[in-house]
Formats: C-alpha cells, sequence, structure tokens
C-alpha cells in the first residue's frame, strides 16, 4: 500500500500461464568420465562422425555433480532440434571456461550452411554475440572458472529470440537472422566448436551442464481485461471480480476512464490514494507472463508493485518517476533505473515469471 502522487492508466491487463514439455535434460552425469559424450548418448552427436571432433565427459568442472561435457580445440558437437519452424521453446544450459582460455558456440537454421547467431566467450573476459549484417554485440561479461548461465527463449510464431545470461534478459532480438545464408525461421541444432585461432578465441576450453531443451505450450489465458466493457466514471471493483481494493475503502477505488484508452474505448485510472489489487492466487510453481499497458499523465508520476505475500512481504517496486525513468527496487537493492518514458504515451510492460527457476 506504498504511495505517491501519481495519475496513471493501465489498460489490456493479461495474466497467463505456461505450460513447458521437456524433450532433453541431460546433465552428463549417468556417463562414464573420459569416455566420448556420444559414445554414450544419442542426444549429442559430432559433426562429421571424427574422432578429433568427439567431446570427452569430464570431472574436472560440474555444475551439478558429478560430469560434464568438455569441448576443446577441434571438437564439434551438435545438439539437433530437428528442424522446428512452429511453436515456442526454450533451450538452457551452463558454460563454464577454463582460466587462461575462451569458447564458442552456435545456433544453426540449416545444419552446416546456415546459421543464425554465433556466440564467443572471448579470452578477455566477453560473451559476444553475432548474427548476419550485424557488428558483433557484446551483451555481456563472465568470469574464466565461473558457470554461466545461457537461456535461449525462441518464439518461431513469433520470430523472436530472448537470450538470457544469468537469469537477466541482454537481448531481444529477429529469430530468422542468419550469421550466413538466407534468413530462415528454422530452428534445426545447436553446435558446440572447439573453435581456435580467432580474432577473440585463441583456444577453446569449455565445460557444458545441464543441457535442457523444452516446447513451451501456448499460454492458457487466466485473465484479459481491457476495461472497455465497463461504465465510466463508475468504480473498477464494482463492475469485476479481477480487480478489487485494498481495505475497501471509497478513495481507494479506481475509476474507470475514457481520458486515455490503448485499446478504445475505456482504462482503469489510478489517482492519488487509489490502491487496487489483482490477485495470482499464491502461485507457487509453474511459468506465468503478466502484461499490461501503462500512460503517465503530463506532470504526473506513477508506481506499483509485485507482492510475495500481500500487504506484508513486498518482491518489486517499480516507480514511474516524474523525470521520466522507470525505476526498479528490490528488497536489499539500491533502486536501479531500468529504462525511461515519455509522459502521455503507452508503455508496454511484460513480466515472464519461472517459479520453478525462480527467474523474472
Amino acid at each position: 500500500m506504498k504511495k505517491l502522487l501519481l495519475s496513471i492508466a493501465a489498460i489490456a491487463f493479461a495474466s497467463f500461464t505456461f505450460a513447458q514439455t521437456v524433450i532433453t535434460d541431460d546433465n552428463f552425469d549417468s556417463y562414464t568420465a573420459g569416455q566420448s559424450v556420444s559414445s554414450q548418448t544419442t542426444n549429442f552427436e559430432t559433426w562429421s562422425g571424427g574422432a578429433s571432433e568427439e567431446a570427452m565427459v569430464s570431472t574436472d568442472f560440474a555444475n551439478s555433480l558429478a560430469n560434464s561435457m568438455n569441448v576443446v580445440d577441434g571438437n564439434d558437437m551438435l545438439y539437433f532440434c530437428n528442424d522446428k519452424t512452429s511453436g515456442i521453446y526454450r533451450a538452457e544450459f551452463k558454460v563454464l571456461v577454463r582460466t587462461g582460455k575462451a569458447g564458442y558456440f552456435n545456433i544453426e537454421h540449416s545444419f552446416g550452411s546456415n546459421w543464425a547467431y554465433d556466440f564467443y566467450l572471448t579470452d578477455n573476459g566477453n560473451i559476444d554475440m553475432e548474427a548476419q549484417g550485424s557488428a558483433v554485440a557484446t551483451i555481456g561479461t563472465y568470469t574464466h572458472q565461473t558457470w554461466i548461465a545461457f537461456v535461449f527463449d525462441i518464439d518461431l510464431d513469433a520470430d523472436q529470440m530472448v537470450v538470457s545470461v544469468d537469469g537477466t534478459p541482454v537481448s531481444t532480438t529477429v529469430f530468422s537472422t542468419s550469421a550466413s545464408g538466407s534468413a530462415d525461421i528454422t530452428l534445426d541444432c545447436f553446435n558446440f566448436y572447439g573453435l581456435s585461432g580467432n580474432a577473440s578465441v585463441t583456444n577453446s576450453d569449455i565445460f557444458i551442464d545441464d543441457f535442457k531443451f523444452s516446447n513451451i505450450t501456448p499460454p492458457t489465458v487466466i485473465t484479459d481485461d481491457n476495461f472497455d466493457p465497463y461504465t465510466a466514471g463508475q468504480s473498477v471493483s464494482s463492475q469485476t471480480t479481477n480487480f478489487e481494493t485494498w481495505s475497501g475503502g471509497a478513495s481507494e477505488e479506481a475509476m474507470v476512464s475514457t481520458d486515455f484508452a490503448n485499446t478504445p474505448l475505456n482504462s482503469m485510472n489510478i489517482v492519488d490514494g487509489n490502491d487496487m489489487l489483482y490477485y495470482c492466487n499464491d502461485k507457487t510453481t509453474g511459468v506465468f507472463r503478466t502484461e499490461f499497458k501503462v500512460l503517465v499523465r503530463t506532470g504526473k508520476a506513477g508506481y506499483f508493485n509485485i507482492e510475495h505475500s500481500f500487504g506484508s512481504n513486498w518482491a518489486y517496486d517499480f516507480y514511474l518517476t516524474d523525470n521520466g525513468n522507470i525505476d526498479m527496487e528490490a528488497q536489499g537493492s539500491a533502486v536501479a533505473t531500468i529504462g525511461t518514458y515519455t509522459h502521455q504515451t503507452w508503455i508496454a510492460f511484460v513480466f515472464d515469471i519461472d517459479l520453478d527457476a525462480d527467474q523474472m
């Protein structure tokens, strides 16, 4: 129930739940260390069958004990996604780079002929990403001999890929872009190659662990509210059970308004003292998305929060400041500016919350 001077309008509020079907989940722990990976599983195979391409199972480093896959110079390992052209997929794995070494992997539209994106774990600790027609972009940094968590959320229907590193989204891009070849929506394979002699990767020595590839089922809509069926000038909670006030007080009630609307006709207008709640009903497992649009009236500001427990445990506070910043605050952390906004322009917020992975 934290308050500040504000006048905001929120519209097209929606809450979804996602189901995840795991296709492959490989932590390498059931294999014999010192032997080749592809001799012990069909999950991974070499580029052309050559012995020098084969990565070994190793106990040198492991994110989940006891084993990982070690890719060094000349090794060339593939995980095939089997030519996906529609649907939503998540690939996630952890990578560790040995001290004094570097690493590389790519995503391919078509095996051996059309690369989607190249990723370089450089000698100097950068994480670089490259696509056709684009300069190499540094999307993060890493520390040698520390595990890096990569997540690739690939929506082939929307032609979008979101890359996250250590739980933070670092790149949102068109997936059909190619690093070499023509644009193609196909998701064919992940390739872990022991690159050497490159300007930024002198010698490769990386460890892969906890590789998972999943199909994300299209979302089930729990709530979808654009406020348009309601009567303007009347309270929101008197016309829907989707939203309610903090304690039932009349001063807490937001009104339905026609002053601004992203989708005509209406929005919910929150001014000083209003206090509206949308309950997610104590979710503790699963993957959920909440999205809504916010407009801040000229000369005003705004605020909202996400709570673990109503009235007693806040997860995150979000401030739409007087000067046009979007600030985010978590317990024990300094306020961080995560973006900017323009008054009287709609801002689209999306929160993807994976309770199983403890990630937002």
